[in-house]
């Protein structure tokens, strides 16, 4: 039953590659729904891969032409881009690729946030200032600047990994991936609906994450637990070796990403609805952040039909569907729909 007084949130996560799990989550549920999926949603937030999903779900992409992206991923994890091998003088992979893609008409083109019809929050970590960030829509009469960014610059500046991408610049500001402070941003949501989007009542929240089949990061018995980064070289013992480098990331999202689903599970109870996936013994060995192979494709296309089997339930599509978000005000930029309050009339004295 519809119910106008709930507040929706869709939350996606970060993780690379394996962002075709989510990619081909939001496929079904689109499907399910029959309309785009942002129309039922009041506020969209993404970090990362799942940051350039969300842009593109409140640009109403359809979700097969988004997760159609990730045929690319082998041009965009490309290991003859950079130094594999040596991690240690510069990032993994360049991030031309990922840029060019993103710059398509059929995809991002010369969009900006301003252009959107839905709220978006899109963490990033502003390098030059030594923060957090975050890119929003101008549901805010505070938020004067966003909406004059390109979606392109917004979704690389989510995505720029430590030790995979370079850093990206854009507006005289250098940024890195928002995954170091909420690769799963469910909590940052509930808190720009309590604070910036018209939403007080935290009873009235819903929130639906979607994650990236992760396996989560734990300590290699191999590797010594007062190993620095390259100390202990004859032995291996080292933070960059056995591809550590590349998972001190890992760990850091995989992290923050269970912190933030347990204490929505806290907040929320019910009204949050988490849909993930563990990938079998045998199958994380493929799921690695830039792992690109048939093999990982194939692993999180089984992971995803899975996981939509077991989680988008009727009950969970029928509510999404029927939930109808009253078109958001937007203070600034060109779908700007606030209108100032008059002045009240004074009368001259005579």
């Amino acid at each position: 039953m519809k119910n106008d007084n709930e507040y929706w949130i869709l939350a996606l996560s970060g993780g690379g590659a394996r962002g075709l799990f989510t990619a081909a989550v939001l496929e079904e549920l689109e499907n399910a729904i029959g309309e785009p999926v942002a129309r039922h949603f009041d506020l969209i937030a993404g970090t990362s891969i799942g940051g350039i999903l969300a842009l593109g779900l409140a640009k109403e992409i359809p979700s097969a032409r988004l997760k159609a992206l990730f045929d690319h991923s082998k041009e965009i994890f490309d290991p003859s881009c950079g130094f594999p091998r040596w991690p240690i003088f510069r990032a993994r992979y360049r991030n031309e690729a990922l840029k060019a893609l993103l710059e398509d008409e059929e995809v991002f083109g010369k969009a900006i946030i301003g252009d959107l019809e839905h709220r978006i929050v899109i963490p990033s970590v502003n390098y030059t200032k030594g923060e957090p960030s975050f890119f929003k829509t101008p549901h805010h009469t505070n938020l004067r600047r966003d909406w004059q960014y390109r979606l392109v610059d917004v979704g690389m500046a989510t995505a720029a990994a430590p030790t995979y991408f370079p850093i990206y610049s854009f507006a005289n500001q250098d940024y890195v991936d928002g995954g170091l402070v909420a690769n799963a941003p469910g909590l940052i949501a509930v808190h720009e609906a309590l604070h910036f989007a018209g939403q007080p009542d935290v009873q009235r929240v819903h929130v639906l994450s979607i994650g990236t089949a992760g396996s989560g990061t734990a300590m290699d018995p191999a590797l010594a637990s007062n190993m620095g980064a390259l100390v202990g070289f004859k032995r291996r013992r080292f933070w960059f070796s056995k591809g550590w480098g590349f998972r001190l990331f890992e760990l850091t999202i995989s992290s923050q990403e269970a912190m933030s689903n347990s204490m929505l599970g806290h907040w929320l109870g019910k009204r949050h609805y988490a849909i993930d996936a563990v990938p079998r013994p045998q199958q994380t060995n493929y799921l690695a952040l830039d792992d690109v192979s048939d093999e990982a494709r194939e692993a999180l296309l089984g992971q995803a039909a899975i996981a939509s089997q077991n989680h988008l339930t009727t009950d969970l599509v029928d509510k999404i569907r029927a939930h109808k978000p009253k078109a958001p005000v937007f203070f600034h930029g060109p779908n700007k729909n606030f209108t100032e309050p008059e002045a009240p009339h004074v009368f001259e004295s005579q």
